[in-house]
């Protein structure tokens, strides 16, 4: 708390004549990051929870990230796009190329469990085949806590949206180049316009072909998303949305506490660059699709109709060896994983949007229905023999022999139905905003496992609701207090054969945002407690055997949240973001694990960008900027030792004459040397991205 006293007072004495410290102690505001950094889209209507409204008349942390500041931070995956939110904790570079998966308000997000959307649809039920590409977006829009009612069934840590590019009928375009560290090209283009007056299409593309910090492991990436809007009549439009995907690189596996500590290693631990794979086996081919369309009509001034569809496919080949034993000598056992894999998804979302006016009361309804159809089939060996590395010195050409006449590991087919019906009504009054919100979801999952030829079914439901409050002042400030419930499905069943129930998450919020009308300030701040209950836990009952799992477990966490945006003087911007975690695993089996702090969950983050034009010096196109993100130390469950902290420091250098822009991004530029273990035991650890830079040379018309 100390620390966020401490923010606070830094805050006010950046803006003295605007807000004061005691006023920034509980705020909350989110309209967010414009243009570069901070420019404030006051009175900007972003859609937000399926409804379009005021980010300040919305009774939840919600942070937006849009086009522009993903493009100054120079970001290439959506977790190095977040950076810089308040709450969300990302995972090296070296998983996040192959996977969207961070961890917000400490539990974790990612496509499996359905917490990463694609303009407001779930993509995919896989973890892994490439993550969302960012330049093809519009904006990433973060909705923290339990969000089910709106979204269905996913964790409790929150949901993140991201918001495809859509036409514009007004003609604009760029193509830029880009070179960078690790022998990185990387071409991009993107163009919108009308072909006539109710037409208008989108073209978006990028092309890289990279290395990465660790040999033998590259970046190769296609991509391209045509889009299409058709204003069909004054009252009717419709946007068809389609995207290519096509990634080639390879996996770097994941390291032991061993490896990356070299404990018991008298040579010390294994090099950052060191591949311990074999060129001629290791990869990671993962091409996907997606085709789909939103269509809105108005039925009159206060009736609209919002439906929106999308189908995803997609294909992965992925082999990779696994890290074992290591001697101390450095001769490293290996294992073969040898997967593919193919995932499909329909998704659905139909809603009608009603607003009454009674007397002083204004009622914004909705209600809507949403189908996801996702099929998912794994076919994985670990059966076969390779020779050991050694890690000092590695000699590669050794061909793994995978035994495909082998039982498949883990193979299967999963099918799986999600239907959810929901309403939500926002009441006006005066000054006052209160939402009220509700939901039933049924989901069914049927899973055929080809190793034993076993066909298992599992169905369950739900009911989920919301409440929040707002009271929006004239004088910027927008109190509010929220509560809401999440719930997910858990695949198996206990050692009578009872299948598990959904596990609950449960969240009480309060905060206050603070927009100071007319200019370009914007506070916030939150606290939160966020329960998660029917967590899975060991089965330690005397006389049966190891392996089955009970749902007695509970995870709690308390924190903090606060974020400040602001130009803080002439050509001057500022974006400041904290976050105070009070994580614990209040419900457990596992001997020692009760009281614990949860894996990977720091106890706090700090994140300052600035951004200065030098129009005073007479530059008025030259920009320069510097940022810092700092990491607290993390919890390791199992482990004899904890993730230490980690400050990472970036910097820009912009100069755009004209249509032209000339870029110089670097990241980690100090070169910061870290690690983050996700476990105590093997094939847990990574090491953090190193230092990095890039040259962009652009032109707009």
């Amino acid at each position: 708390m100390r620390t966020l006293l401490l923010l606070g007072a830094a805050i006010a004495a950046l803006c003295p004549a605007v807000v004061s410290a005691a006023e920034i102690a509980p705020l909350e505001a989110d309209t967010v990051v414009g243009q570069l950094v901070v420019t404030a889209r006051v009175n900007n209507r972003v859609a937000v929870g399926k409804a379009d409204a005021l980010l300040i008349e919305t009774p939840q942390s919600v942070s937006v990230v849009d086009a522009s500041f993903i493009e100054t931070v120079n970001t290439k995956t959506i977790s190095e796009s977040l950076g810089y939110t308040p709450g969300l904790v990302t995972q090296s570079a070296s998983f996040a190329r192959s996977a969207d998966n961070v961890y917000l308000r400490g539990f974790p997000v990612n496509t499996a469990d359905g917490s990463i959307l694609l303009d407001g649809l779930k993509p995919q039920a896989a973890t892994y085949g490439g993550g969302i590409e960012p330049y093809a977006l519009e904006r990433l829009e973060v909705l923290r806590g339990a969000n089910s009612v709106l979204y269905g069934q996913l964790g409790p840590g929150g949901v993140i949206n991201a918001v495809s590019k859509r036409p514009s009928f007004a003609r604009s375009g760029e193509i830029r180049a880009q070179y960078g560290s690790f022998e990185r090209k990387e071409l991009a283009a993107d163009y919108t316009g009308a072909i006539n007056d109710r037409v208008a299409v989108r073209l978006t593309g990028l092309v890289r072909g990279s290395n990465t910090d660790v040999d033998h492991i590259k970046d190769d990436k296609r991509f391209f998303a045509p889009a299409l809007t058709w204003k069909i009549d004054a009252d009717t439009d419709l946007t068809l949305l389609g995207s290519y995907q096509e990634i080639r690189m390879n996996f770097a596996a994941p390291l032991s506490v061993q490896l990356v500590t070299g404990a018991g290693l008298p040579r010390g631990a294994i090099a950052r660059d060191r591949f311990v794979g074999e060129p001629g086996f290791d990869r990671y081919d993962a091409d996907q699709w997606t085709l789909g369309y939103r269509f809105n009509h108005n039925f009159s001034e206060g009736l609209k109709l919002e439906h929106s569809l999308r189908y995803y496919e997609g294909k992965l080949d992925w082999d990779y060896l696994q890290v074992g034993a290591v001697t101390a000598a450095g001769d490293l056992t290996r294992t073969i994983s040898y997967r593919r894999e193919k995932t499909t998804a329909l998704s659905t979302d139909t809603r009608v949007k009603y607003e009454l006016n009674a007397d002083a009361l204004t009622h914004e309804l909705m209600a809507g229905v949403d189908v996801y159809v996702p099929t998912y089939r794994n076919d994985r060996f670990q059966n076969g023999t390779i020779t050991p590395i050694n890690i000092y010195n590695p000699v590669y050409g050794a061909v793994p022999v995978v035994d495909n006449r082998q039982s498949r590991n883990r193979g299967a087919d999963v099918r799986s139905r999600q239907v959810g019906v929901y309403f939500q009504d926002q009441i006006r009054y005066d000054k006052w905003i209160v939402v009220l919100g509700g939901r039933q979801d049924w989901s069914r999952n049927r899973t055929h496992v080809r190793a034993t030829g076993v066909d298992t079914e599992q169905k369950n439901d739900a009911f989920t609701w919301r409440a929040g409050v707002v009271h929006v002042g004239d004088n910027g400030l927008a109190p509010y207090a929220s509560y809401a419930r999440s719930f997910a499905p858990q695949i198996g069943s206990d050692f009578a054969g009872e299948s598990f129930v959904p596990s609950r998450g449960e969240q009480i919020e309060a905060g206050l945002r603070y927009q100071k009308p007319g200019s370009k300030l914007l506070l916030s701040a939150a606290v939160y407690q966020l329960t998660q209950t029917n967590v899975l836990t060991p089965d330690n009952t005397p006389g049966r055997p190891a392996g089955f799992s009970v749902q007695t477990g509970e995870i709690r966490t308390r924190g903090v949240e606060a974020e400040a945006q602001a130009e803080v003087a002439k050509d001057l911007n500022l974006l400041v973001a904290y976050a105070w975690f009070d994580p614990e695993i209040t419900r457990s089996n596992t001997v020692g694990e009760q009281g614990q702090r949860p894996t990977f969950v720091p106890r706090q983050t700090l994140s300052v960008f600035a951004d200065y034009r030098l129009a005073g010096l007479g530059l008025s196109d030259v920009k320069i900027g510097a940022g810092a993100r700092y990491i607290g130390a993390s919890n390791i469950v199992g482990a004899t030792f904890d993730n230490k902290a980690y400050t990472l420091v970036d910097a820009l250098v912009e100069w755009t004459p004209g249509p032209y822009r000339f870029a110089l991004n670097a990241r980690n530029l100090l070169d910061k040397k870290y690690t983050a273990c996700l476990a105590g035991g093997v094939n847990a650890c990574r090491y953090g991205d190193p230092q990095q830079f890039a040259f962009t040379a652009g032109y707009r018309f």
